[in-house]
């Protein structure tokens, strides 16, 4: 089965090229989660300084972040995509390519059920004919 894979996605066949081209844009989205999340949430020194008295203006940014994984709406919002991509009609390589950046950066922002629905619709909508995330 996995020379098999191999073989497919070696091959250049299109199957191949999508399901690269998908797995390229989940990988686009985890990266730019896991930067936002080491760089801007996590770290104790910007969250005392969000605490304190004179904030700085990126507190706020900050703060609305927390409230999109807090309240599941990135997830939400990707599951959404991923099922537009996959029963939708128009926009499906837009709504296609949503659902997999947003489903990998709700995999690094703490939406990790719904980020992996989200992704696994994509990629059932990658896999079908006629259809890419290139």
């Amino acid at each position: 089965m996995l020379k098999r894979l191999k073989l497919t996605l070696l091959s250049g066949s299109d199957f191949g090229r999508r399901l690269l081209a998908a797995l390229a844009w989940t990988g686009a989205g985890l990266g730019a989660g896991y930067a936002v999340r080491f760089l801007a949430i996590e770290p104790e020194a910007i969250g005392r300084a969000c605490l304190a008295g004179d904030a700085p203006w990126s507190c706020g940014l900050r703060q609305g972040l927390i409230s999109l994984f807090h309240f599941e709406i990135l997830g939400g919002g990707a599951v959404a995509a991923g099922l537009f991509a996959v029963f939708g009609r128009g926009w499906r390589t837009a709504s296609l390519r949503t659902a997999l950046v947003a489903g990998g950066l709700a995999l690094a922002l703490y939406n990790a059920g719904l980020g992996s629905v989200a992704i696994v619709l994509g990629l059932l909508a990658a896999s079908a004919s006629g259809t890419g995330a290139r």
